[in-house]
């Protein structure tokens, strides 16, 4: 018996975890749209384009100034009270 497929690639039979993958990715996705609707419109709108979210390409710091009229450190600052905001929210446990 051969672990290779038809392509030379090893094989493994392992379960479908397919419904356990996307079970996750709900979960996580609501979170972090939970997460994302406590922020502030201009902090929602770093992390969107610092991250790459709602189809924006993931951005360096410098990038998202520029196209934000703001300056790096202004970004970095925006982008530590959103993300010190995510945590809390991602934390809390009711």
């Amino acid at each position: 018996m051969s672990l290779h497929g038809l392509d030379g690639r090893v094989r493994f039979n392992l379960p479908d975890r397919r419904a356990d993958v996307q079970a996750h990715r709900t979960i996580i996705a609501d979170a972090v749209q939970r997460a994302m609707e406590r922020l502030t419109d201009l902090e929602a709108q770093v992390i969107t384009r610092l991250y790459g979210f709602n189809g924006f390409r993931a951005s360096t710091q410098e990038q998202v100034a520029a196209e934000l009229g703001f300056t790096r450190q202004r970004v970095s600052q925006i982008k530590k009270s959103a993300e010190e905001k995510i945590r809390q929210t991602l934390e809390y446990r009711p």
